[in-house]
């Protein structure tokens, strides 16, 4: 599918129900995923690789060791058909549009309602690659492009400015703040620029004048940095993995 047909969304899925049917290395890998977003996820197969059964003692997500039945859909928010059976999958795909839920048959794009992409985990941003099915490699090393262009070390620095616009949008009048915000988002950008040997134009630089990664800003140089708060239910699904390795 072109993917300017392609609708780019980020969901919410924490406590949110979502079913993987299959139990082997796709479906370990779509609980991984899965495991930051704080969705709750079950996992449905007759065999299931050890580190899922660890991840579900580990009570990062609950397996059903059977065969996947109708049932199985009822309340879920999104659905993955991960099995080794291609007909498998397009019936689990199949009973989950006609119970209105999104579906994605794992590797196999002609029968997903959704594509998962590529993804970039920044602290400023996250970023989300997709071909829309057609060249799932192609997207992977550009994520992998944009992983070695962004400067790394910019938690403090990403909180900062998070604080200070909210400080911005509190203290100043409107257009006061529009032109505030404007100077901030420019010397991002040109930070970003840097990386990739161009001025805050976007003009080439002079060879030899440095990248962003040689000029890391501190977040001391923007502002306060803001508090930060993460999931605190035991071992990741990549920690438990690696363990049953």
């Amino acid at each position: 599918m072109p993917t300017s047909e392609l609708y780019p969304v980020f969901l919410k899925l924490r406590d949110r129900p979502v079913l993987i049917v299959g139990g082997g290395a796709l479906a370990l890998q779509k609980a991984r995923t899965l495991d930051a977003t704080g969705a709750r996820v079950r996992v449905v197969a007759p065999a299931l690789d050890p580190a899922l059964l660890a991840a579900a003692e580990a009570g990062r997500i609950t397996v059903a060791r059977r065969a996947y039945c109708p049932e199985d859909l009822t309340g879920a928010a999104l659905v993955f058909a991960a099995t080794d059976d291609g007909a498998l999958n397009h019936r689990i795909v199949a009973e989950a549009e006609a119970r209105g839920i999104l579906a994605n048959a794992v590797d196999d794009p002609d029968h997903c309602a959704f594509y998962t992409p590529a993804v970039v985990r920044h602290p400023a941003a996250t970023l989300a690659l997709s071909t829309g099915g057609a060249f799932p490699g192609l997207a992977r090393a550009l994520r992998e492009c944009l992983d070695a262009w962004l400067p790394p070390g910019d938690a403090e620095l990403h909180a900062a400015l998070v604080a200070l616009r909210r400080r911005l949008r509190r203290e100043l009048d409107p257009a006061a703040r529009r032109e505030a915000l404007a100077a901030l988002i420019a010397g991002v950008k040109a930070r970003y620029l840097l990386a990739t040997g161009r001025d805050g134009e976007g003009r080439e630089r002079a060879p030899g004048a440095g990248t962003a990664r040689d000029h890391t800003e501190t977040a001391s140089e923007v502002g306060p940095a803001a508090g930060s708060a993460g999931r605190s239910e035991g071992p990741a699904i990549d920690t438990i993995a690696a363990n049953t390795a």
